[in-house]
């Protein structure tokens, strides 16, 4: 029942077989506690039930299980440094602030139909990285305070199936200071980065459309904040749906596409930058698809890989086409160091068959 051994001695707890349901609260308090064993069978585990027992710090969910309520209840804190849920093709729902306040967690295997909610990882303070959280393809939008108060975050890459950044998802992440955004984003909603004061540039991908209201304030104060650059990808500026979607000083550059600066001056809210229009004498184009170019961006390596053919030549050219670097004879993969500022590059890549791609690269 409820609370049915909180604040005891116990050491290791084997769940009976059979059992149906863990009810709230039940090893709450447990500080001696260091393993629990869950048995297929088991249905449901209610809020709580295993809240602040600082001893314990791994957890296997069964299968069986169809509702599982938040770890942590009310203010208390949740010290599971890794929890694993076993395979079940069934969709299921986290309960809102489900991970909230474990403030030891850095790795989580979902089920491969795990759908995220609000709040989910809110002030996981040890989390450092996305890598060994995998959030699951299902998911096409980071929800409200998703991530927000992760103040271990530094560098983050957001998953390629994101299309939607919620509010507040990332707020008050303190030291994140870079943000890698999947293609495919197109929303990033208010308050998004808010108080993300470490971050030093972004770069907004193409399609995204819509940026609002405080999404990358990092801080009211020019004194208080890193943000100089900004890399806009896209030919047609995104809405900002607000006058204080970035820091509400002069002295940020934006970066935009060649030609564009009338297109962007002319757009409500972009009057007060400085623009920087990134014009090259090279063309990107692609003629291979099976050629795989990352981290783009990146701060200062390139990894290049083709899956068939072998790279007989690879040139690095600056954003005004002045040739930087060749290599050749580089097998299936080559990496590339690009000892140069930040800006807009570009590498062609020349395949034993004589097929030839260019891929643009952004330096941070």
């Amino acid at each position: 029942g409820t609370n049915a051994f909180s604040f005891s001695n116990l050491r290791s707890v084997d769940v009976p077989a059979g059992l149906k349901m863990i009810d709230g609260g039940t090893f709450g308090y447990c500080q001696s506690l260091k393993k629990v064993i869950l048995h297929e069978g088991l249905e449901f585990i209610e809020q709580g039930a295993f809240t602040d027992n600082d001893s314990l710090d791994t957890l296997y969910i069964p299968s069986s299980v169809k509702h599982i309520g938040a770890l942590v209840a009310y203010n208390g804190n949740c010290y599971f440094k890794h929890i694993e849920f076993a395979p079940n093709p069934d969709t299921l729902y986290l309960p809102e602030y489900f991970f909230a306040n474990c403030v030891n967690l850095n790795s989580v295997i979902f089920r491969e139909n795990t759908m995220l909610t609000k709040g989910c990882f809110n002030n996981c303070t040890g989390l450092k990285s996305l890598e060994h959280i995998k959030i699951p393809e299902c998911n096409t939008e980071l929800p409200e305070h998703c991530f927000s108060q992760c103040i271990s975050f530094e560098q983050i890459t957001i998953p390629e199936s994101i299309e939607s950044i919620q509010k507040f998802a990332f707020s008050y992440c303190t030291k994140l200071q870079k943000i890698k955004f999947p293609d495919s984003l197109k929303t990033i909603n208010e308050g998004a980065f808010q108080y993300c004061k470490s971050l030093k540039s972004i770069v907004i991908p193409e399609k995204v459309s819509t940026i609002g209201d405080r999404a990358f304030l990092c801080s009211p104060y020019k004194s208080d904040t890193t943000l100089t650059e900004i890399w806009m990808m896209g030919s047609t500026p995104p809405v900002l749906d607000g006058d204080r979607c970035f820091p509400n000083h002069y002295d940020i550059l934006v970066h935009i596409p060649c030609k564009t600066t009338s297109i962007y001056d002319r757009k409500w809210g972009y009057n007060r930058f400085k623009f920087h229009e990134e014009c090259t004498g090279v063309e990107e184009h692609t003629s291979d698809g099976d050629i795989t170019v990352f981290p783009n961006p990146t701060v200062e390596t390139l990894n290049i890989v083709s899956d068939n053919k072998e790279i007989s030549r690879i040139e690095l050219y600056n954003n005004i086409g002045k040739l930087i670097e060749i290599k050749e004879k580089c097998g299936n993969n080559s990496r590339v160091s690009i000892d140069q500022p930040a800006g807009i590059y570009f590498v062609s890549i020349t395949l034993s068959d004589g097929s030839r791609t260019v891929k643009k690269i952004i330096k941070k």
